[in-house]
């Protein structure tokens, strides 16, 4: 069963509900288990949750090809909660 976070790391670098590869990131205190991607976005102007800088944000606004901006997005990581196939508030 996948969580968003954890108190110890775990063994298998893949989820075992949906087979995706992760990554395991740490935050200090939890380790999180991440797509290996990196996305892009923008800090503090959306909904999604993104891993940054040690830090868990729940305000990043995903960059996506259709959004006409002038300053740059920054790369983080997305939880892998949030696009596992298998979940039913995951991404099909």
């Amino acid at each position: 069963m996948i969580f968003l976070k954890n108190r110890i790391r775990g063994n298998l670098n893949y989820c075992e509900e949906c087979l995706s590869p992760i990554k395991w990131v740490y935050d200090g205190f939890y380790w999180i288990p991440c797509n290996p991607e990196p996305v892009y976005f923008y800090p503090h102007e959306g909904r999604c949750t993104v891993f940054y800088k040690g830090e868990i944000h729940r305000d990043a606004l995903l960059y996506r090809n259709d959004l006409n901006r002038p300053d740059k997005p920054v790369a983080g990581l997305e939880p892998h909660i949030f696009t596992c196939s298998s979940r039913p508030h995951g991404k099909k």
